[in-house]
């Protein structure tokens, strides 16, 4: 499946270090934090901006994010409350000292402007698809709980590997990890979890639901030192998100998961996600909201259609991980 512009949903440009996506390592040295090449950031910016403009239905909270990041990047004049990249990715050792702060700053911190880019540019792909079906609301709240949610899966899980496998718990609990990619890995879930259909990775057809997990296994083989488990964490923190938005009862206000309006799974709440789902939707139903019977509305069918094969993201690094 394509992207906007015709980027691939989920790959670089094939070829070269543009190529290389996903939440990435770094060791640190000139090429982490070093030049910005603010220029070249620039340039990409209106390449991202024309991309949005191509969209037919322009998701606001998408342009938002995106240009956000942009900006938190470049930390122009008056954005000194972002924190360095050194002093915002995910260090799960620091995490359990206190630096609770990198829980919440390293999936919107890259490491370079083809790092953002690429990220960028999945993001405003799977966004076009996602916001307009689930409100721009739901959709800002289920990108918050999923940059959460895989940064705090990622810490457990090296804490965990730390005393059982100290090799690779060890460096997982050292590692620098930052970017977007888990929550794009998250968000892909959401999107294919309920859909029908093929799709093919890297020659291999097969159900589109389980692309998220080729990609994941591809996205490693193509760029060796990508974080592979801040693209797994992101890909648990989709399926807890789905799981609860599944098994929770409706919420007041909400809507019976997968209902849509009109046919198909274009209308709000196809694909099986729906407001109060996730981390919220668990919260309102331990402390608030009573039952209702769910109901379908329009003449849709349930689980929507509409999900494809985007990608993850993009991967950039090496001795330390960034997403």
């Amino acid at each position: 499946m394509q992207g906007p512009g015709g980027f691939p949903g989920g790959y670089g440009i094939p070829g070269g270090a543009g190529s290389r996506r996903g939440r990435r390592r770094w060791a640190g040295g000139a090429g982490g934090f070093g030049s910005r090449g603010q220029q070249s950031v620039l340039g990409l910016a209106m390449v991202l901006a024309q991309q949005a403009m191509q969209l037919e239905q322009k998701p606001p909270v998408t342009i938002v994010l995106v240009a956000a990041q942009v900006l938190f990047f470049l930390r122009p004049e008056g954005f000194g409350w972002v924190p360095p990249l050194r002093k915002g990715c995910l260090i799960p050792s620091a995490v359990l000292r206190g630096q609770w702060g990198r829980l919440l700053w390293a999936p919107w911190l890259h490491v370079d402007e083809l790092h953002l880019f690429y990220n960028m540019s999945s993001l405003l792909w799977k966004g076009a698809q996602l916001e307009p079906r689930l409100g721009s609301a739901a959709f800002a709240r289920l990108v918050a709980e999923l940059a959460l949610t895989s940064s705090a899966l990622y810490c457990v899980a090296a804490a965990a590997l730390a005393g059982r496998v100290p090799l690779l718990g060890a460096h997982l609990m050292r590692a620098c990890a930052a970017g977007f990619s888990g929550v794009l890995f998250g968000l892909k879930v959401v999107l294919n979890h309920n859909t029908p259909g093929w799709s093919e990775v890297a020659g291999v057809r097969l159900p589109t639901k389980y692309v998220c997990w080729a990609e994941l296994v591809y996205m490693q083989l193509l760029v060796p030192e990508a974080s592979f488990m801040g693209h797994l964490c992101g890909i648990l923190a989709g399926l807890l998100y789905v799981l609860l938005s599944s098994r929770l009862p409706l919420l007041p206000g909400g809507r019976a998961r997968g209902s849509t309006r009109g046919g198909g799974g274009g209308g709000r709440g196809g694909g099986g996600a729906r407001r109060g789902g996730g981390l919220s939707g668990l919260l309102g139903a331990l402390f608030g909201g009573r039952r209702r019977r769910p109901r379908t509305y329009g003449h849709g069918t349930w689980g929507g259609a509409g999900g494809s094969a985007g990608g993850g993201g993009a991967a950039r690094g090496s001795g330390q991980r960034w997403g």
